[in-house]
Parts: C-alpha cells; sequence; structure tokens
C-alpha cells in the first residue's frame, strides 16, 4: 500500500484537469450503483421472487459480473421460490402455476390452480423439476401434482391431505416423498412420481413434521414438532428403521427443517420456544447420537455445509447478523462473524437463507433492523465468512426474496429451499 501513495501522490498532482474529472466521475458512478469495492470476479445470475419499493411483486434476475438487473417482471401476490431447470423458470404462486423464459423473463406458459384448500393457510410449495416432469404442493386442493414442464399440461395429481406448511417433494429414483396429513395427524407419503400411484404412507405422530423430507442413505427422514423426534424410514417400504429423540431438553419443541451432509444427519430444537436450542449429528445410517450440543446464540437452523462446516445464521430477527461454523465432526464453533455493511459501515446487516456456490455464500440481508424488506444481496467467502462483495438492491429498485443461483448452467438452492440436496 505505501508503494502505491508513493506512486499515485506524484501522478494526481501532474495529472491533467480532464483525465482527473473522469476519474471521479467513475468512482463517483461507481459507488451511486451501490456495489462495494472488490477485485473478486463473480460471475453467474441471481434470480428472485421479491418487491419493488412500491411493494408491487416481482420475479427478477440479477446480473452478478455487472451487478444489474438483467429483467423483473410484474408477478401475482404470494409466491414460492423459484425453480430453474434447462433455462426456464418455474412458480407456484396459489392459483396460477408459472413458467417464465430465464434469459429474458417472458412467460412461456401458466396454468390455473384451484389454490383451496381445507387448511385456511396453506403455504405453496417451491416446485421441483426433472428432466421432463415439474411436481408441485399446496396449488390443487390438498394435492400433489406434476406437470410437463414444457407444455405446462398436468399429467397426474394424488391427495396429502390439507397441511399447513406445503414443501417441495423429496425425489429419489423412481419415487417421491411428501409431507401430508391424514385424518388429524401429519402423515409422510411416498408415490411413484410418474403415475402418481401411493406407494405408503406412513403417521409419524405430533403436530405437525417436516415440510420438507430428506433422503440418505436409502432413508427418508423427517422430524415432528412435539415432541421434538426425528425419524428414519426405510425409502422403498416406508418401515420405521430408527428414531433419535433429543436428550436433556425439557418442552422443547422440534425444528420443521433438517440436513443432512455427509454420513450425517442434522436437526435442531426451535429456537422460538426455547433458549438455548439443542442442535444434534446424527449418524445416518443407524440413528446414534454423534454429538448435541447447545446451537450458538440467537443462531437459526438453516444451514449450508462447506466442506467439515456447517455454517448458521440468526436470521432477519435480530438488529446485527452473524454467521457461525460449526465443526461437523465435533459439534465445536470454528469461526463466527458479525456484519455490517461494506457500503456504510454504521449499518448493522441481518443475514438470513445461505445459497452456497463453491467456496461462496450468497445470501439476502437488511439495514432496516428486525424483519425488515431485505434491500442487500451480500457473497460472502466460505472459509473466513468474510464479505466478498455487497449489492445495495434499494439502489437498483427492489427488496430481494430467497435467493436462487446459477452459474455455469447448475442451479444452487438454499436448505429452507427445500431442493438443497439434489446436486
Amino acid at each position: 500500500m505505501h508503494y502505491f501513495w508513493a506512486i499515485f501522490v506524484p501522478l494526481f498532482l501532474n495529472m491533467n484537469r480532464n483525465w482527473l474529472l473522469v476519474i471521479l466521475i467513475v468512482l463517483f458512478n461507481s459507488c451511486d450503483k451501490g456495489v462495494s469495492n472488490t477485485d473478486v470476479i463473480i460471475t453467474g445470475s441471481v434470480f428472485f421472487y421479491g418487491n419493488d419499493l412500491n411493494n408491487k411483486p416481482v420475479v427478477s434476475c440479477l446480473d452478478l459480473s455487472s451487478s444489474q438487473i438483467v429483467w423483473a417482471i410484474s408477478a401475482t401476490g404470494a409466491g414460492s421460490v423459484l425453480e430453474w431447470s434447462d433455462d426456464s423458470l418455474y412458480q407456484n404462486s396459489y392459483s396460477r402455476l408459472y413458467c417464465y423464459n430465464a434469459t429474458n423473463g417472458s412467460n412461456a406458459w401458466s396454468q390455473t390452480l384451484t389454490a383451496i384448500s381445507s387448511f385456511p393457510t396453506p403455504s405453496p410449495g417451491a416446485p421441483y423439476a426433472d428432466d421432463s416432469l415439474l411436481y408441485i404442493t399446496g396449488g390443487e386442493q390438498d394435492y400433489i401434482s406434476c406437470w410437463d414442464k414444457r407444455t405446462g399440461q398436468m399429467k397426474w395429481r394424488s391427495y396429502i391431505g390439507p397441511y399447513p406448511h406445503y414443501g417441495s417433494p423429496a425425489v429419489h429414483d423412481d419415487y417421491l416423498y411428501v409431507s401430508g396429513s391424514q385424518g388429524s395427524g401429519p402423515a409422510l407419503y411416498c408415490f411413484n412420481r410418474f403415475t402418481g400411484k401411493q406407494i405408503w404412507s406412513v403417521l409419524p405422530g405430533g403436530a405437525v413434521i417436516s415440510y420438507l423430507p430428506v433422503y440418505s442413505s436409502g432413508k427418508i427422514i423427517v422430524q415432528n414438532n412435539s415432541p421434538a423426534t426425528v425419524y428414519a424410514f426405510n425409502a422403498l417400504t416406508g418401515q420405521l428403521e430408527w428414531q433419535y429423540n433429543f436428550t436433556d431438553v425439557t418442552n422443547q419443541r422440534g425444528s420443521l427443517l433438517i440436513a443432512a451432509h455427509g454420513d450425517k444427519l442434522f436437526a435442531s430444537t426451535d429456537p422460538l420456544y426455547s433458549s438455548p436450542a439443542q442442535i444434534a449429528a446424527i449418524d445416518v445410517n443407524t440413528g446414534t447420537k454423534v454429538w448435541q450440543t447447545s446451537m450458538p446464540a440467537d443462531a437459526r437452523f438453516e444451514p449450508c455445509f462447506w466442506q467439515d462446516e456447517m455454517i448458521l445464521d440468526n436470521g432477519i430477527d435480530a438488529d446485527e447478523g452473524f454467521y457461525v461454523a460449526i465443526n461437523t465432526s465435533t459439534g465445536a464453533i470454528d469461526n463466527q462473524k458479525f456484519y455490517r455493511s461494506t457500503l456504510d459501515t454504521a449499518l448493522h446487516l441481518s443475514v438470513n437463507m445461505p445459497v452456497l456456490v463453491n467456496d461462496k455464500i450468497f445470501t439476502t440481508a437488511t439495514t432496516g433492523g428486525p424483519r425488515s424488506p431485505a434491500d442487500r444481496v451480500l457473497i460472502i467467502d466460505a472459509k473466513t465468512l468474510n464479505i466478498l462483495k455487497e449489492i445495495d438492491m434499494s439502489k437498483l429498485g427492489y427488496y430481494v426474496g430467497p435467493l436462487m443461483v446459477v452459474d455455469n448452467n447448475i442451479p444452487y438452492y438454499s436448505t429452507w429451499a427445500g431442493k438443497y440436496y439434489r446436486k
């Protein structure tokens, strides 16, 4: 840095005023775009469902190399996380199912959904696309439905009952797994994904189970919320293979999100109902405890995984956000980083819903305090947890929802989106 100033200052003093003016204009424009200074080259595109500054819903594409909006189109009311497949985007928005051209945002096709459920406020499940088919929950009345992703024609639908938190299904080989209900309790269903024929269903008990079932090592795994218990069922037969009960907890509910990484299943109790919440690493083959410990204060369980680290955030409920890296083998905290804006260091940043792309974490953040609209996109180094790039989305005219990143024609999702385990 000393060498830089030794060279720059003499040049500055002897510089033609016109060239100096050009440099100042360039620097001003860079700052006005709301992009933090960085030498790191970031490629790919971010797709998100969010709002413009007038709170009108939009679906939008952000180019990461230029930090500019490529396109943005008006959307309907509440909508699901986006799905990307073969340069098309899919979204379930309660009343309609949409397919957009990911290059320019044009509407390729849309279909009307019944959007009626006997449960008062069902969440629209994020679509799941494979080579030719598209699956959604929460759009057709108490059903999971299958669509031709190119034409938008329905292929089949099967009843899964009313449910408060429809999610993206887990898919493996010829089978599809989804949470729903039977009678007054939650149920886990297995269907043939090509025909919609039900193969088996089980009732794990409790009031609600994980709305995002996880497939790992021949098992389909869910957690119920009360009491906090994890269940692993044989993916072919539905037979219970093991269950894990949280130890040393009193009146704690289970989180409705679980995550698999390597030979371990990770689950937690819900920090909204207990403090401190517990987090556990479970051997996915046997159901035995690898470790269980108190979750870092204020942390929230929506992890991403980088090498041997499980990275958690504290969500949008906090004044100052952080990421914490937990060793997946021991449960020890290896790193923790609190965030302030690189554009204005006086501003705290609350972060949530991380998406891991190779060695970088993409996340949304807000400067407005707890539960304020997300007005930042951050790119964070997974190893150090340092901010590599900060994009002020409010200067571009948008607030952002959960991110989905596409790089080199490969889509990346957050664990929260329910499609994390495909890649």
